[in-house]
């Protein structure tokens, strides 16, 4: 019988154990160790609605292709390839100032979460400003 006890008792330690260290585990995986693969998981392609001030809605297939964690390529935004950085704490994107054969520059900043990316860009063309807003969406 005191056997027994014993045994029981041990087991309870131990199960007192392992659920706190499960439950202090748990509590402590809120930051990933590594980055989050941010860049690879917003590649694929996506339908692009498009609306300019200056020409009206469009709408057309784009391909987002993932060059590393932080920086991906809109293989044909508003007919151009543009590179972009993402921003895997906050789901941002910055596309910096790139500029373009035909005196075409574009640059902007958008949100994105796992289907949908929505941006804000501007640029030049033949020196004229426009300002355009593009939701593409998987």
């Amino acid at each position: 019988m005191k056997e027994n006890r014993k045994i029981l008792f041990l087991s309870c330690l131990c199960l007192l154990a392992l659920s706190t260290t499960l439950i202090f585990c748990k509590s402590k995986q809120t930051t990933p160790i590594f980055p989050v693969d941010c860049g690879h998981r917003v590649a694929g392609v996506y339908m692009s609605s498009d609306y300019c001030a200056s020409t009206g809605q469009t709408a057309y297939s784009t391909t987002i292709i993932a060059r590393d964690t932080f920086n991906i390529t809109f293989n044909n935004l508003s007919g151009v390839i543009v590179a972009a950085i993402l921003n895997c704490n906050d789901n941002t994107i910055t596309i910096p100032t790139q500029t373009f054969p035909g005196n075409f520059s574009i640059s902007g900043t958008g949100t994105y979460n796992a289907n949908r990316i929505i941006l804000n860009w501007s640029g030049l063309s033949y020196g004229v400003p426009f300002n355009c807003n593009s939701t593409l969406t998987r």
